[in-house]
């Protein structure tokens, strides 16, 4: 009996994609939600940036790692009430319900036989339910979703506050809430992006507006069909500084060798908004590059965004 348990939950072999790229063939437990070992390797170049390890070889543990990142984590507010709106019983359970697609990266997760193609999948060209997820993330009231609301880009979408992707004029577009009971985070958001227009900061704009009776920030895409993020976090994976160490030189070091030469004005520019703002909530996530996602060229340091705290 344990044999023909064991053959049940035995692994399905899946490609891990980006857009039309494979980038690897591994063991992908859809019970866990987890590879469980890498069969062969495609692209190297291709393979998420913190996957890598500096002596060239590839971490199964940082896959993992890389892979559970994208989805809604533990701690998100109002999780439990998203859960039983959505009925299901954890948040784990959404996040290869779609692919695993994602509207901040373009990586993707198939089955081996299964022939689907990028254009046909990814959420910036393609449209979704927004309403059903994002009532199910905001409202207070007792509902239950229908099965469209799973099929979102939002099932990746990582971070504390409520959150959901909308579109909007043919562009995805982020609700985002505040703490209770001042909800004071959206405000602070619009307010960042004012004072980085006089001072001629690179930030993301922000307006506020009320959705489901709750005060939000919203903001577009940064990213489209040709851009992703890689965040400080991944890049400092590969070039991890001494922990006596303070992180900041090493970074900039590592952006201006793969080519963003104004690295150390736009992270002084950053320091400045947070300095002023009293930012108490910047971190190795919300900061990095955006990338290329067809030719991997380092094109610029990402816009100065999440700045509620």
């Amino acid at each position: 009996m344990a044999l023909f348990d064991k053959f049940l939950n035995k692994p399905k072999h899946y490609y891990l994609m980006h857009k039309d790229i494979k980038v690897l063939l591994g063991e992908y437990n859809e019970e866990k939600h987890r590879f469980e070992k890498i069969t062969e390797i495609f692209s190297y170049d291709h393979l998420p940036y913190s996957v890598r390890k500096s002596d060239g070889t590839v971490s199964l543990k940082r896959l993992d790692h890389w892979f559970r990142w994208r989805g809604i984590p533990d701690y998100r507010v109002g999780l439990n009430v998203l859960l039983d709106h959505l009925n299901i019983t954890d948040q784990r359970d959404l996040l290869d319900k779609e692919y695993a697609l994602s509207v901040s990266d373009h990586y993707w997760i198939r089955e081996e036989s299964e022939r689907i193609t990028y254009k046909e999948l990814n959420f910036f060209e393609r449209s979704y339910d927004q309403d059903s997820f994002g009532i199910a993330m905001f409202a207070s009231s007792r509902f239950k979703s229908p099965e469209s609301g799973l099929h979102t880009p939002n099932n990746t979408l990582c971070g504390y506050q409520k959150k959901a992707w909308f579109q909007r004029d043919g562009k995805n577009v982020l609700l985002k809430g505040g703490t209770p009971i001042y909800q004071q985070e959206p405000i602070n958001e619009w307010l960042a992006s004012e004072v980085a227009k006089r001072l001629g900061i690179d930030a993301v704009e922000y307006h506020v507006e009320i959705y489901e009776n709750q005060l939000v920030s919203v903001c577009d895409n940064m990213l489209d069909i040709d851009t992703e993020l890689i965040t400080a976090e991944e890049i400092l994976s590969l070039c991890r500084p001494a922990k006596d160490i303070f992180w900041l030189s090493p970074y900039q070091k590592t952006l201006v060798e793969q080519g963003i030469a104004d690295a150390a004005k736009k992270l002084d520019d950053l320091l400045v908004m947070d300095f002023i703002m009293t930012n108490t909530d910047r971190h190795n996530q919300n900061l990095g590059i955006i990338r290329d996602a067809n030719t991997l060229e380092w094109l610029k340091t990402a816009p100065v965004f999440d700045t509620g705290t």
